[in-house]
């Protein structure tokens, strides 16, 4: 798989969730906390920095 936008940090692996695998994540208003959309997963924001 092709990996796109490596020079902008936005490796599309770093967003996987650990929950599901799903890449689609939402900001949690007024928390520092993402959260899944496909299954509700919640986890800091920086995990995805570091979850490699």
């Amino acid at each position: 798989m092709e990996k796109q936008n490596v020079n902008l940090g936005l490796s599309d692996d770093r967003l996987h969730c650990p929950e599901c695998g799903d890449i689609v994540f939402k900001k949690l208003p007024g928390t520092t906390d993402i959260e899944c959309i496909n299954c509700g997963h919640k986890m800091p924001e920086l995990t995805k920095l570091t979850h490699a």
